[in-house]
């Protein structure tokens, strides 16, 4: 018992209806809390409520859990209508296998799918997010399971890279970087690890769940990744309210202080610690900033990181909100919001080599640096600045709407992905169905390419189009540039798509329709790589 009513506590659970102005789901789904703890045979309960007013019929409900986690029925048919202002409740047999990991946030899914009128069919969805009962939540401090930063006394304890590599604190010495001070980097206040040379000074990101209690309007992430192309993963914060919300952190490799996703970099130095001492001096190593958003109106309880060991956390922070926040200096340009009813990927531009792999550790004698790193110059003037929704990555609420980006590194820039909660409509066994989901809504190829490096692809070239016409993919595609729609120094490309439409009726219900319109795909950014 003890055990269930700490899983209610603990469980999230999302209702999923339209958030589409106007439109409203006639039935809500909710999943009650789930006792595992495995190996069990337990039971989860989905209720069903008609919050319309008028009856729906039927009714297919389908119950999913986490991987290897069986659930009986797994589709349930309802026979007969469900009335306005009615409820019913239905009970999935879940078998939980043997040896489940134990402290894991596990995901069910309850997805139904009804007729509202004649040929009219709606989905109706939720989602509960319930952390085990041997979930352990640590402090920062307590999570440090990597030595990242060692003195030339101490160079044989450090390992960073999983190479017995190290950043040296000699050179974060002189960058002001000290156990225990305070840090102004970015608008957030960071303590720096005040651990003696040799312990444990960063987490190595694996899942775990972090106590960190407190509000504003984002959260900032200090550390760096590991291997050629760097590394993020997703950050779930979780409210004292319950609910939770997500972001993006990536970061670059630690070596040559390159970002590579939308981190900027925060110390830098000449080299770094081996077995043998400071060398590699040739080749800066950096450490970097990552933000992403949270709701300002709530308190924050938790963070669970992800599971992605080559993302190193020095140090996490809030940052408040500003009075009145300053614009950017070169604004981004951004699509207008517009629902895509399928997803449809881009051409894809020439791959560019991966970035060198970290030097081989050079032997040298234990000695100290002769010559000072040089101090990281400013940001420059006209660095991009992502921004929400489209080229900042991470989960926005922006007009009562939903948004969710993430970026990837793509040829010699970032592309970022852009989706919408919304209801769309499709084609499910010959008949039209109105569905609530995410949406793909635009691709943003961000300016780090310049316009030359964009020549002989489609997307920002329109030499390489006939009068802005192309085809890809057995797609029909037209591109323009310097618009007043794309405005100077960009390019936006349109796909050929069918587009299916739902209005509703003055008497109930919807008159469905179709036709093939120029839909909104991309936009290509022009700019060069001193915009990172």
């Amino acid at each position: 018992m003890a055990s269930a009513l700490l899983l209610a506590l603990l469980g999230v659970f999302v209702v999923s209806p339209s958030l589409a102005q106007g439109e409203d789901l006639a039935v809500e789904v909710s999943i009650a809390p789930v006792d595992l703890d495995g190996p069990v045979i337990s039971d989860i309960d989905v209720t069903l409520t008609n919050t319309s007013g008028k009856a729906v019929s039927d009714i297919a409900v389908e119950v999913t859990g986490p991987i290897n986690w069986t659930l009986y029925p797994r589709v349930h048919h309802i026979e007969g209508e469900l009335a306005a202002d009615e409820s019913i409740v239905l009970t999935a047999e879940i078998h939980a296998p043997n040896d489940p990991p134990s402290a894991t946030t596990r995901t069910f899914r309850a997805s139904a799918n009804y007729e509202t009128s004649p040929g009219v069919r709606e989905t109706s969805t939720a989602t509960r997010q319930q952390p085990s009962s041997e979930l352990v939540v640590l402090t920062l401090d307590e999570a440090r399971n990597n030595v990242g930063t060692t003195t030339l006394d101490t160079v044989e304890l450090g390992d960073y890279d999983g190479e017995g590599h190290s950043f040296s604190r000699e050179l974060l010495a002189e960058l002001g970087v000290t156990p225990g001070a305070a840090l102004e980097v970015g608008g957030a206040t960071f303590t720096w690890p005040d651990v003696e040379p040799g312990q444990p000074d960063n987490v190595s990101s694996r899942g775990q769940t972090i106590s960190f209690e407190g509000g504003g309007t984002k959260i900032a992430v200090l550390g760096s990744g590991l291997g050629a192309s760097g590394v993020s993963g997703e950050f779930t914060v979780n409210y004292t309210d319950g609910t939770t919300s997500t972001g993006t952190v990536g970061f670059g490799n630690w070596f040559s202080a390159t970002p590579a996703f939308d981190e900027v970099v925060a110390f830098a130095m000449n080299g770094r610690n081996t077995p043998d001492g400071l060398a590699n001096t040739e080749y800066r190593y950096g450490i970097y900033l990552s933000t992403f958003d949270i709701d300002p109106s709530k308190t924050v309880a938790s963070v669970l990181l992800p599971n992605a060991p080559a993302l190193r956390v020095f140090g996490m922070a809030f940052i408040a909100p500003v009075a009145s926040p300053t614009p950017s200096e070169s604004p981004s340009v951004s699509p207008s919001p517009t629902d895509s009813p399928s997803p449809s990927e881009s051409p894809s531009p020439s791959a560019s080599p991966s970035p060198s792999a970290s030097p081989s550790a050079s032997k040298s004698p234990s000695v100290k640096p002769t010559t000072p790193p040089a101090t990281p110059t400013s940001p420059r003037v006209d660095k991009f600045v992502p921004e929400a929704p489209y080229t900042k990555a991470g989960t926005h609420n922006i007009n009562g709407r939903q948004w969710m980006t993430s970026c990837e590194s793509y040829s010699q820039t970032q592309r970022c992905r852009t989706e919408i909660w919304a209801t769309v409509v499709q084609i499910e066994n010959g008949a039209f169905v109105r569905t609530s989901g995410w949406a793909f809504n635009n691709l943003t190829y961000l300016p780090y390419m310049t316009r030359e490096a964009w020549k002989g692809n489609p997307l920002g070239d329109l030499g390489s189009t006939q009068n802005g016409h192309f085809s890809s993919a057995g797609r029909q595609w037209r591109t323009e540039c310097d618009t007043a729609a794309t405005g100077r120094g960009a390019c936006r490309s349109y796909t050929m798509t069918t587009v299916y439409a739902a209005t509703a009726k003055p008497g109930g219900g919807y008159a469905f329709s179709q036709s093939n319109q120029w839909v909104f795909n991309n936009i290509v950014m022009f700019g060069g790589p001193e915009k990172r």
